[in-house]
């Protein structure tokens, strides 16, 4: 299983930094994945995410969004993984997130995970989805 790891961040760099190295460190190694970093062209921090992107070997989409879903939605048509998992700078994720995805989506990519976000129980903070769930 192949994972599409799309984060969407604004003048927040170091933040998404840290969010880029909690995710990559704390894959199983098991599973294939692709980090791509999607921000607006008219942020001030923009040199930034592209110094960032450089350094850390990751796809940086640049592009006039009105949004952040619009500037994921963006990024997402840019990756190939048979999943899709919405980053954001200050959504952590456990130890072995790729073997935890792997267990709840088993065969069937035409899915939605729902996780705890540590307030509301199981529901849709930001999306984790199959490709042919969000493609359809």
């Amino acid at each position: 299983m192949q994972f599409s790891l799309i984060h969407a961040s604004r003048g927040r760099p170091r933040m998404a930094e840290a969010a880029i190295l909690e995710w990559t460190g704390k894959s199983s190694g098991q599973h294939t994945y692709a980090y791509t970093l999607s921000t607006d062209t008219d942020d001030a921090a923009v040199d930034a995410y592209r110094e960032l992107a450089a350094r850390r070997n990751i796809q940086l989409v640049v592009d006039v969004n009105r949004s952040v879903v619009e500037a994921w939605n963006r990024a997402a048509t840019r990756t190939s993984g048979d999943v899709l998992v919405a980053v954001s700078d200050d959504f952590g994720c456990p130890a072995d997130w790729d073997l935890a995805l792997d267990a709840a989506i088993g065969d069937c990519l035409d899915v939605a995970v729902l996780v705890h976000d540590g307030w509301e129980g199981r529901i849709m903070t930001l999306p984790i989805v199959g490709r042919p769930f969000y493609e359809r």
